[in-house]
């Protein structure tokens, strides 16, 4: 998760809990006790707390908190951009070292979320992939696109068919500003 709640439960048999019992580690004062306390905390790491009875007594109890996840996953684009061709397909490799990757966690230029890890697109321009962990951390990645050719070669045929003749010569000159010709 990206929070965890630390909550502690005291008693004592004797003169009983202080009116202001505990403290967290985090430096602030004694605070008021009511059933139990509880500090939420947003990194991993050893947490204490001590407890003070009415005569101030006190204990110092420690836990370890483990399992906050709030970095991003790993993410790299791969998209072979070095012929020209009609479409592309981009490639997402990621990876989580925390919770793992969300069930559908791609998202390609802001639509909705997929488990599919590809992409193929018919158009030069600039993609955004968005990768996320299962619990919604995320990293977002662009990759650019060139060489995809949607557009016809020109053409020009010419022929002088001004006089009469056994062969004629029809010139062709022909241009293609993509892939060539």
């Amino acid at each position: 998760s990206l929070k965890k709640t630390i909550t502690v439960s005291a008693s004592d048999a004797g003169a009983g809990l202080a009116a202001k019992a505990y403290r967290f580690h985090n430096g602030t004062g004694w605070s008021e006790w009511s059933d139990s306390a509880s500090y939420e905390v947003g990194s991993n790491g050893t947490y204490r707390v001590e407890i003070r009875d009415a005569l101030g007594n006190s204990v110092e109890k420690s836990v370890t908190v483990s399992h906050i996840d709030t970095a991003a996953p790993e993410a790299d684009l791969g998209c072979d951009d070095s012929e020209w061709g009609l479409t592309k397909t981009i490639t997402v490799s990621a990876s989580d070292a925390g919770v793992g990757l969300h069930s559908q966690a791609y998202r390609f230029n802001g639509g909705e979320w997929v488990s599919e890890n590809t992409f193929e697109v018919s158009a030069n321009g600039t993609y955004t992939i968005e990768v996320r962990d299962a619990l919604g951390n995320t990293t977002t990645k662009t990759v650019s696109v060139t060489k995809i050719d949607t557009v016809k070669p020109e053409a020009d045929l010419t022929c002088d068919d001004s006089q009469w003749s056994l062969k004629k010569t029809i010139t062709v000159s022909a241009s293609d500003a993509g892939a060539g010709l």
